[in-house]
């Protein structure tokens, strides 16, 4: 996808709130370097099976992904506990959309709860 395609992606206002509810939970944005754009990770692991709210997330959320993507599925056994864990994860492309919002949630590459956090909450954020 070249830059102008990438500059052309928005975020509409309510995927931007959801964003929003993600950054406070599992959530998180990664710039990779300082002129590159920033990119939505998400990661689950645990016991639980959390694949029915990952799927919703990553479906809302797949229009920033490359063509074709696939999130990740790893499993694995806990040889202490006989336990069988897992973890869903998937990244988004590099883009100005999440770079903005990257902007307001992270100093140094340290992810903080922005100021402006009461203004951003919506039933929408909260919801996720």
């Amino acid at each position: 996808m070249s830059k102008n395609e990438r500059s052309s992606i928005f975020l509409p206002e309510n995927i931007e709130e959801i964003l929003i509810g993600i950054l406070l939970s599992d959530g998180h944005l990664q710039q990779r370097s300082v002129s590159s754009n920033a990119r939505l990770i998400l990661n689950q692991s645990g016991k639980a099976n959390k694949r029915p709210y990952f799927e919703l997330v990553y479906n809302i959320f797949k229009f920033c992904c490359t063509n074709n993507f696939e999130y990740y599925v790893r499993t694995w056994k806990d040889n202490k506990t006989n336990q069988e864990y897992s973890s869903i994860s998937f990244a988004t492309m590099q883009l100005p959309c999440f770079t903005k919002i990257y902007s307001l949630w992270y100093l140094n590459k340290i992810k903080r709860v922005p100021l402006n956090i009461k203004y951003l909450l919506t039933p929408l954020a909260l919801a996720h």
